[in-house]
């Protein structure tokens, strides 16, 4: 993550407002209703869910998430790993 200079705002590309599933609405506090726009699922996901989180995400929207996982550089390195990973087996 970038921690001198100037950072530019990262403008969100996918803001379709798609349902929260269940297991994952404690990391989308600020959307209490259970509708959030997709991007933003992905990023939380990728910043604080677990390895299971991952797979979910990459068997769901794999294309979103391999472009969004460097698309934010705050995204953990780990994070990054896996979904490279998942990504090169499905292709």
């Amino acid at each position: 993550m970038k921690t001198t200079g100037e950072q530019k705002r990262v403008i969100p590309e996918y803001t379709r407002r798609i349902s929260v599933p269940q297991e994952f609405r404690h990391l989308l506090w600020d959307h209490p209703q259970g509708e959030a726009p997709l991007e933003k699922i992905v990023h939380r996901l990728l910043i604080y869910a677990t390895f299971d989180s991952i797979k979910w995400l990459m068997h769901h929207y794999p294309e979103i998430t391999y472009k969004l996982v460097f698309k934010y550089p705050d995204i953990p390195r780990g994070a990054r790993f896996w979904v490279k990973e998942f990504y090169n087996d499905k292709r």
